[in-house]
């Protein structure tokens, strides 16, 4: 059965939702090798309890308006 409510993609739709994925992939893999298989009560005692969370960056729309000091 079809979705009538699924949006076509382009090919270059497409190529940027695959090289995302994978572009979280890999940063996912990267930020967590130093961690994996570590029991959680290590990580807490070499690193310390995290108590603050940054604010999310947000990035215009069109990345053309942004200046070099908006970050």
């Amino acid at each position: 059965m079809h979705d009538t409510n699924m949006k076509e993609l382009t090919s270059k739709e497409y190529s940027n939702k695959v090289l995302g994925s994978w572009l979280g992939r890999v940063a996912g893999d990267f930020v967590g090798a130093p961690v994996e298989f570590v029991p959680y009560p290590t990580i807490i005692e070499k690193y310390g309890n995290i108590e603050y969370f940054p604010e999310p960056l947000v990035l215009p729309s069109n990345p053309k308006k942004l200046k070099r000091n908006d970050i």
